[in-house]
């Protein structure tokens, strides 16, 4: 009998050690305690106690960003060792995207509900206060708001968090760039809720809600596109806006929040204690601390408006040229061809057939939405009208994305007009738009229009192509909604200068529609 009884509590212990998280020591790490099991998404990582903790403080609650795990904070950072230094407490969360499986907000948003939880647990009495770097903004409300756990938190301090999206997410899903993405699993669930009408439908979802009114939102964003020809300076060039690189500004600040500042900083360095620390420390112990800048959510710059980009891409093997139209009057051409694998030769052949001599930027993204690709970028000045080719070679089984961004007077005269706000059906036109009157004399389009469903049921993030490219007559597109999820818009353009030379652009819309048929995207 006593020996029955004490296997019954031998067997009790162990589930009980298997559902209570355990407080152990983090072998060879700067944490003295880890909630969980160190490297899985899940954990929590308690920072080491300042030399004279202050109680009046509350507990800082670092959240990283998409792809990110918490050594973001601390490894080559020195935002840790700043806290410390100021008498604060701190805590660390380990989220899906630390375990290779960036996911959703609502999903991580979830997660972090339960981290945040525990780390109340172990600080009693003391209020948390959360420092979110890019998506972890995101994920972080979603855990206060809808997950019920603002009561935990006193402020929220979010770092170049997309509130409303980046284009570069929209960018991720269009025809010419979804073997890329498919290759280099940036088309995943986390990415596809970045879309710019997917946060439309989130903001729409949270920001009516009571529980914002329960937490102080203050928000840091950068206006720099980091240096030449690298990743950030590509996607700023790309979105043609005010943005640190991947977040365009507007997308940065909440109308119910306070703006703390607007810094010379790209996605890549706004993280960095040496860089924002200071900045935010005033707004970590004050609980309804008013921001000197606005929190004006700005609207879209007047150069938005201007298609000022050509795509093309898909599968290659061995040697592959494509083929780039430039119109007279271009001023610059930025090109960058994405692939998964570096290139053993590139090379741009002129109108002429001349080589032209050009030295590309090769590097391999690690941190933006395009993390892992081969970025091969460069930029010609002044180039010449006609037909150029892109040669380039690889000798492994690939995937690629040729984006060049124009700087020309032409892009400004380019539009794609919504018929109405709630209306999928869009035109494209030509304006007068910009100093140059009357550039453009034809135009043609052709459009593939793709639905891809939500990823909580198209785990595969497969697509159904709906319309195949082909021509369209008037250049009008409709987008034939039908079930919820998001409807991508890939819109090739060729057409005609008054002059007589041929151009070529893309547009690329993403719309995201809810369960109740509404429909949510920039018009």
């Amino acid at each position: 009998m006593r020996k029955t009884w004490a296997v019954g509590c031998l067997i009790l212990l162990l589930l009980v050690s298997m559902i209570v998280p355990q407080a152990t020591s983090h072998g060879g790490s700067i944490f003295p305690i880890v909630i969980g099991i160190p490297g899985v998404p899940g954990t929590v990582y308690i920072g080491d106690a300042p030399s004279q903790p202050d109680p009046a403080k509350p507990v800082i609650v670092f959240v990283q960003g998409l792809f990110n795990a918490s050594s973001i904070w601390h490894t080559g950072n020195d935002m840790y060792q700043r806290a410390r230094e100021a008498d604060f407490e701190t805590a660390f969360v380990e989220l899906h995207d630390a375990g290779g499986d960036p996911r959703s907000n609502w999903n991580n948003g979830k997660m972090l509900a339960e981290q945040l939880q525990k780390i109340a647990d172990h600080f009693p009495g003391k209020k948390l206060v959360m420092v979110c770097y890019s998506k972890g903004g995101i994920d972080t409300q979603t855990a206060l708001v809808h997950y019920g756990k603002h009561p935990l938190v006193s402020n929220v301090i979010t770092i170049g968090s997309p509130h409303y999206g980046s284009p570069l997410a929209d960018l991720a899903y269009s025809d010419w760039v979804w073997w890329l993405s498919s290759l280099l699993g940036t088309r995943n669930e986390a990415v596809y809720s970045l879309q710019t009408g997917v946060m439309e439908s989130f903001r729409t979802q949270t920001d009516s809600r009571p529980e914002i009114n329960e937490n102080a939102y203050l928000t840091v964003a950068g206006n720099s596109w980091g240096s030449f020809l690298s990743p950030t300076w590509f996607g700023g060039l790309y979105m043609l806006e005010d943005s640190d690189g991947v977040v365009p500004l507007r997308s940065t600040k909440l109308p119910y929040g306070n703006h703390i500042k607007t810094g010379n900083w790209d996605h890549l360095s706004i993280y960095q204690g040496k860089e924002t620390f200071d900045v935010i420390r005033p707004y970590l112990t004050s609980t309804r601390q008013t921001a000197s800048a606005n929190n004006t959510i700005e609207s879209a710059s007047p150069l938005l408006a201007e298609n000022n980009v050509y795509l093309t891409g898909g599968e290659q093997e061995g040697t592959l040229e494509e083929s780039l139209v430039i119109e007279p009057g271009t001023e610059s051409v930025a090109l960058n061809w994405m692939s998964n694998h570096p290139l053993s030769r590139i090379e741009l052949i002129r109108p002429d057939g001349q080589v032209q001599p050009t030295l590309f930027n090769v590097t391999q993204d690690q941190q933006t939405l395009f993390k892992g690709a081969w970025q091969h970028i460069a930029q010609l000045n002044k180039p010449m009208a006609g037909t150029w080719k892109v040669r380039t070679s690889t000798d492994r089984k690939s995937a690629y994305a040729l984006i060049a961004t124009f700087n020309s007077p032409l892009s400004a005269q380019l539009t794609l007009q919504q018929k109405s706000l709630h209306t999928p059906e869009y035109l494209v036109a030509a304006t007068n738009k910009g100093k140059n009157r009357n550039l453009i004399k034809e135009i043609k389009a052709e459009a593939q229009i793709q639905y891809i469903p939500d990823p909580s049921t198209n785990p595969k993030q497969e697509r159904i192509i709906l319309r195949k490219r082909g021509p369209i007559d008037s250049r009008a597109i409709q987008i034939p909604v039908t079930s919820s999820g998001t409807y991508n818009l890939t819109i090739n353009i060729r057409g005609t200068t008054t002059s007589g030379a041929p151009f070529a652009r893309t547009i690329v819309k993403s719309i995201a529609v809810d369960k109740q048929g509404r429909i949510y995207g920039r018009p």
